[in-house]
């Protein structure tokens, strides 16, 4: 199992330190990426608390945790406790990377 990751559209090829530095492309609305994810996890739940949604799949236990920004578009996701297929899964579903927030593992499915 994994512990905490962010996922997102990578600005680029290659490894983090040739991306230009430009925030990541839309992930979507909140309501959008909330639903892609539960057609991934049809048993997602969620609720909402400030301006963050906190979901969690229970089949394959994980959490997951989302904001949209000052426009109101997601651009990060963040994943606790899922397995690496399931991540690899989710990056490929959403068209994002994932990076590895203790190791700092770019992961590309």
């Amino acid at each position: 199992m994994g512990y905490d990751y962010s996922l997102f559209i990578a600005p680029g090829p290659g490894p983090m330190a040739s991306w230009p530095p430009v925030p990541p492309a839309p992930l979507g609305t909140p309501d959008q990426l909330r639903q892609r994810v539960s057609d991934l996890f049809p048993d997602s739940s969620w609720r909402h608390f400030a301006d963050t949604w906190f979901g969690r799949a229970t089949a394959d236990g994980m959490e997951l945790q989302l904001a949209g920004g000052d426009d109101g578009i997601c651009r990060f996701l963040i994943v606790r406790r899922i397995s690496r297929p399931a991540l690899e899964a989710l990056c490929r579903a959403l068209g994002a990377v994932a990076v590895d927030n203790q190791t700092i593992e770019l992961i590309r499915p």
